[in-house]
C-alpha cells in the first residue's frame, strides 16, 4: 500500500511523540542514498502539508495506522525541512547525528570545515581530515555546498583567510580540483585483480624521483614541487609511488615528509599519504581519536560514521579491533549514552546484524 514507508514512518515519529526509536531504526538501517531520497520525500510532502492543514494529519495517520498522530504537533511540522524537523524534535548529540545523516556528504564535509575555520582560531585537523580524503569529483560539490550553506562565504576566500604559507598552498592546490583520477567507469569496475588499469609505473617512478629530488635530495626545498605529486595524483598511483620510493631509498614518502617538512603543512601530506597508503586505518584511527581518552569528539565521531557507515565501516570496524583490541562497538558504547548511543551502533553494526 506505501510506496513510501520509511518517509511516512519518520514523519510520524517526528509528529507524533517522538518516537526515537523509529528514526534510529530508519536512518540508521539505510544508506545514504536511500536517506536522501526519504530527505527530499519529506521536503515535498511537507511543502504541500502547509496548505493541507488537517488533511494532511489525517493522511498521515491512515498511512501509518497510527492512532498517536492525533495529538501531533502538525504546526511545528508543516513546511520543514526533514533537517529542521530533526532540530525542533530531537536534543543533544542524537540530534545532532540523525541531522547529519539526512545531509549529502559535502554538505556534512562543508559545514565541518566552516566550523572549523569559524571565529578565532583554526581547527587545522579537521581541514586535514576532509581535503586529504577528497577525490578531484568531490571538490566542485563541496564548493557549492559551502556556499549555499554560507552564501557570504567560499571555501577558497575562508581558506585564504584563515591559513597561511605553504599549508595554504597545500589546500588551495587540493581545491583546484586537479587530481589525476581513474573515470568514474574505471572506479566502479576497480577491483585488486585489475589496479594496473588505473596505475602508471613510469609516472610512479617519475613521481618518486621528482619528491626526492626536492625533498631529500636537495639543499633548498621548492615545496610547491615537493607536494604536487602527493597531493595531484590518486590514492594508488601514490601508493605505488611509495613502493618505488622505498625501493629507491630504503624508506617512505611518509618518512620523508617527517623529515622534510613541518608544521600544519607536514602534518596536511602526512595525512594525504595515511589516506593513501591503508583508507582503512586512516578511518580506524580517526575514530579512536575521537573516542578515547576523556570525553568525546562527537562531531569527528559522527562525521566518520555518517560517512563510512554504508561504504567501507565494515573494514574500517576490523582494523579498529586488529590495532586496538577490542571491537569498535565496544569503545562506542563505552563512550556514549542513550538514544545516541544506539544511532551510533545501528550504523556500526552490518546490514546483516541489524
Amino acid at each position: 500500500m506505501l510506496q513510501n514507508l520509511p518517509f511516512t514512518l519518520i514523519t510520524v515519529a517526528i509528529i507524533s511523540g517522538t518516537d526515537h526509536q523509529t528514526i534510529i531504526d530508519i536512518l540508521g538501517r539505510r544508506t545514504s542514498a536511500e536517506r536522501l531520497a526519504i530527505r527530499q520525500a519529506y521536503a515535498a510532502i511537507s511543502k504541500k502539508a502547509s496548505t493541507w492543514g488537517k488533511n494532511f494529519i489525517f493522511l498521515l495517520s491512515f498511512l501509518s495506522l497510527s492512532p498517536s498522530v492525533s495529538h501531533c504537533r502538525s504546526k511545528e511540522t508543516r513546511g520543514k525541512s526533514l533537517g529542521q524537523a530533526l532540530y525542533n524534535d530531537l536534543r543533544g548529540d542524537f540530534r545532532d547525528l540523525a541531522i547529519t545523516l539526512v545531509k549529502t556528504p559535502w554538505e556534512i564535509m562543508a559545514d565541518a570545515m566552516y566550523k572549523a575555520m569559524k571565529g578565532a582560531g583554526t581547527k587545522e585537523r579537521v581541514l586535514n581530515e576532509i581535503l586529504a580524503a577528497c577525490s578531484r569529483d568531490d571538490i566542485p560539490e563541496v564548493k557549492k555546498a559551502y556556499e549555499e550553506a554560507y552564501p557570504k562565504h567560499t571555501l577558497v576566500k575562508d581558506i585564504i583567510g584563515d591559513t597561511s604559507g605553504d599549508y595554504r598552498d597545500a589546500l588551495l592546490l587540493v581545491l583546484e580540483g586537479q587530481m589525476d583520477e581513474p573515470s568514474p567507469i574505471q572506479l566502479k569496475k576497480l577491483c585488486p585483480e585489475n589496479l594496473s588499469t588505473v596505475i602508471n609505473s613510469e609516472v610512479a617512478h617519475f613521481d618518486a624521483q621528482l619528491i626526492y629530488s626536492n625533498g631529500e635530495g636537495r639543499l633548498l626545498t621548492p615545496e610547491n614541487r615537493f607536494m604536487r605529486p602527493i597531493i595531484n595524483r590518486s590514492p594508488w598511483q601514490l601508493y605505488q609511488s611509495n613502493g618505488v620510493y622505498v625501493e629507491a631509498h630504503g624508506h617512505s614518502i611518509y618518512d620523508a615528509i617527517k623529515k622534510e617538512t613541518s608544521g600544519d603543512f607536514k602534518n596536511f601530506l602526512l595525512c594525504r599519504v595515511r589516506y593513501a597508503l591503508d583508507r582503512p586505518t586512516f578511518y580506524a584511527k580517526l575514530l579512536h581519536f575521537a573516542i578515547a581518552g576523556p570525553g568525546t569528539r562527537d562531531a569527528t565521531l559522527q562525521r566518520v560514521l555518517a560517512m563510512r557507515a554504508d561504504i567501507d565501516l565494515g573494514t574500517i570496524k576490523e582494523r579498529y579491533e586488529e590495532l586496538y583490541k577490542e571491537p569498535l562497538s565496544k569503545a562506542i558504547t563505552e563512550d556514549t549514552s542513550k538514544y545516541y548511543r544506539k544511532l551510533c551502533l545501528k550504523l556500526v553494526a552490518s546490514y546483516t546484524d541489524v
